[in-house]
């Protein structure tokens, strides 16, 4: 479990010089899709400990340059584009939204009942997500430490109901890993790559119910409809005898 502690460095107070070292640099990198990334950090307030002296910077002006680059600098993320344009400042937008439906496919020689590990080069099959990998995936199945078949989660991120980090149990649990499937020197980044859904079932009849009422919102849909006038939204924390209230 993840937990802040504070840890006074007192040689950092005994340097001479301001802080941090530089005004800018590149701290780090990774991938959304097929789209690569570097975050740039800019210090434009920096104190010396010593002299008491803050440097304060009103004005910067910093040049990335792309050295030999193998690919275009947007790449194509399909109907993550909102996603990009929003994320990078010198990404353009192509004007795809997410506002498509989609055919499931079966991956050839997937078995019914194993796991397969996944990376985003692996679903070059999808269709109407505009560029050609898997956008969607919906999870199905309740998380339940007390049923036979549950779906993992993660709670190795140390985030906690109301900031108990003590309390194991109070741990958020989490399906954002299964959204990362991009590699980067053989280790999977954290940066999601995929919209991810569950229906929360432990029945056949429940997921019977679940997929009928998901297709005929789909197929029924109106705006004159009454329910999409009514509808409402309720998020609540789980509470009980196994949980923080």
């Amino acid at each position: 479990m993840l937990q802040e502690v504070f840890a006074l460095n007192s040689s950092a107070y005994q340097q001479n010089s301001f802080a941090p070292n530089a005004r800018y640099g590149v701290t780090e990198t990774g991938a959304l899709r097929e789209q690569h990334y570097v975050t740039l950090e800019m210090n434009p307030i920096r104190f010396n400990q010593v002299t008491g002296q803050l440097e304060v910077v009103t004005e910067m002006e910093v040049t990335l340059t792309f050295n030999n680059p193998t690919t275009t600098v947007n790449a194509n993320t399909g109907i993550f584009n909102k996603v990009a344009t929003s994320a990078f400042i010198n990404y353009e937008d192509s004007g795809m939204s997410t506002l498509v439906n989609d055919s499931a496919f079966e991956k050839a020689g997937f078995v019914p009942g194993t796991v397969t590990w996944i990376t985003l080069t692996d679903t070059a099959q999808a269709q109407h997500t505009g560029d050609g990998h898997l956008g969607f995936v919906l999870l199905v199945g309740d998380e339940d430490d007390n049923i036979a078949v549950s779906i993992p989660v993660a709670t190795n991120h140390g985030i906690a109901y109301g900031n108990q980090s003590n309390c194991p149990q109070c741990l958020y649990r989490s399906y954002y890993y299964y959204s990362c499937i991009t590699k980067t020197n053989g280790v999977y980044d954290h940066d999601g790559d995929l919209y991810i859904g569950r229906f929360s079932v432990q029945t056949p009849t429940q997921l019977f119910n679940m997929v009928e009422k998901t297709i005929n919102h789909e197929t029924l849909y109106s705006a004159d409809n009454a329910w999409c006038k009514t509808t409402g939204t309720t998020i609540a924390e789980a509470v009980g005898a196994n949980y923080c209230t």
